[in-house]
């Protein structure tokens, strides 16, 4: 949004737009707010915190946009770096992957080398974990930015003269760090903010002529800051596929390496998908039906329960890969069938001739690709947004015509990619509608008086 603010061809100093300063200023503001969880109780309730949020990242009035400026410029002093050396380290992992499935195919056939390469395609879902969590804007020290961010929230409420918050009251907006995803249920503010503005008319290339002084940003109410919100679900599905996909080529590696069949190997990894995919539904309709409070607390704790005793399976199949515990008569042959099991005598030319390569050729695309989109997704987010917390303002502005060849060079795919997430998120928002119908909304009556939600699904633009 920042950079469709202005012209194709315009990178402006922050003497010739300042709005658009602010605009970089602000964003980036909210995307450090966004990783924070908000203190919302029966003191301070999530229409006041909105408010605060809304004028303390957008309002125009001259004190505010010089705190703004000085607390931004602060953050960004203060952010974490060394992203572009990590990722490049991750990099040695796809190389190391690369050589396994390359000595897996040149020993086609053979049972130990097949059983480490499905070991190593269930774990490659890891490496996209860590870069997407190296990447989100890292302070130093959380705590410390917190409480710079609750100050300035707190003094900008004093100068807008809201009395919101008292000067003297100790009740913070920003509660503990929750990163990307590092809480359970950790909803971040962004999205709700985002998708308000973006529905706003004429949002396209160049839309700060249409409001130069950005007034209507800081007072564009949002929908709900925690409400459930169905647009977000492809953001879930594709973190699912992510894990599925892992698991699904360590089992089909697994399952069609001779004994073919279902034995100890492929069961476990099985075993592992479905625990999993069961945590993934308990904590999915937590969310969706569960207001926070007793309930979810108690969800919580089946669920950290839940997903514990998965990760020790996980571990326990890691160590007897790893120690050859399933090198015995049972776990090679195929016992998990409920028929009974056989064992396979014969050598790897006889299993090359009834073409074993296809099956892990299967599981190893079914893992790679999705490993590859996630990884290639993840950096391309971070490269495309990082002039927003680049601190000198030149380099800011040569990441930001970096940025606008980038998407030049692939407006094709991005095109198609736009359309089709239209195109579901159109079936989303119906969804959405259907579900409010029958819970009979989801907030409360006192705060359906004061907010007022635009359904429909919402604008995208081509940026």
């Amino acid at each position: 949004m920042v950079d469709m603010s202005v012209g194709r061809d315009e990178y402006p100093c922050p003497r010739e737009i300042p709005v658009f300063a602010q605009l970089r200023d602000s964003f980036y503001l909210l995307s450090v707010i966004n990783q924070y969880e908000l203190n919302i109780d029966k003191q301070l309730k999530e229409s006041q915190i909105e408010t605060i949020l809304r004028i303390g990242l957008f309002d125009m009035g001259p004190e505010i946009q010089k705190m703004r400026t000085k607390v931004a410029a602060s953050i960004r002093r203060e952010r974490r770096r060394g992203t572009v050396q990590v990722l490049v380290s991750l990099a040695w992992f796809l190389v190391a992957m690369g050589i396994s499935i390359n000595k897996a195919f040149g020993d086609l056939g053979e049972n130990a080398t097949a059983h480490n390469l499905a070991l190593g395609l269930l774990m490659s879902w890891l490496p996209v974990l860590m870069a997407a969590t190296i990447v989100d804007r890292n302070p130093m020290d959380a705590r410390y930015v917190r409480d710079k961010l609750n100050k300035y929230l707190t003094d900008i409420d004093a100068v807008d003269l809201t009395s919101i918050i008292s000067p003297d009251d100790k009740l913070k907006v920003l509660g503990e760090f929750a990163g990307q995803g590092r809480v359970r249920w950790h909803y971040g503010v962004a999205h709700s903010f985002l998708r308000t503005l973006e529905a706003m008319h004429g949002m396209e290339r160049g839309w700060l002529e249409r409001y130069p002084k950005t007034n209507e940003l800081s007072t564009a109410r949002t929908s709900s800051l925690l409400g459930f919100d169905l647009n977000e679900v492809w953001q879930m599905t594709a973190s699912f596929l992510m894990v599925c996909s892992c698991s699904l080529g360590a089992f089909f590696v697994s399952y069609y390496t001779p004994t073919v069949g279902l034995g100890c190997r492929s069961g476990g990894y099985m075993i592992f998908g479905l625990n999993a995919t069961g945590c993934l539904l308990m904590e999915m309709g937590a969310w969706v039906f569960l207001y926070p409070g007793i309930w979810r607390r108690i969800a919580q704790w089946v669920l950290r329960f839940c997903e514990f005793t998965n990760f020790c399976w996980l571990v326990y199949v890691i160590f007897a890969q790893t120690f050859g515990i399933y090198n015995n008569c049972r776990c090679k042959s195929s016992m998990w069938g409920g028929a009974g099991g056989y064992m396979d005598f014969e050598g790897i030319q006889y299993y090359k001739s009834y073409h074993v390569g296809r099956s892990w050729m299967l599981g190893t695309l079914t893992t790679c690709i999705f490993l590859g989109i996630g990884l290639m997704y993840v950096v391309e987010q971070w490269c495309t947004q990082s002039f927003l917390w680049t601190q000198n303002w030149d380099s800011a502005m040569t990441g930001l015509w970096w940025v606008r060849k980038w998407k030049w060079a692939t407006t094709g795919p991005r095109w198609v990619a736009a359309w089709m997430v239209a195109w579901v998120a159109g079936y989303m928002a119906k969804a959405e509608y259907w579900v409010r119908t029958a819970c009979g909304g989801e907030r409360h009556a006192e705060d359906d008086s004061e907010w007022h939600a635009e359904d429909g699904g919402f604008l995208l633009n081509n940026n």
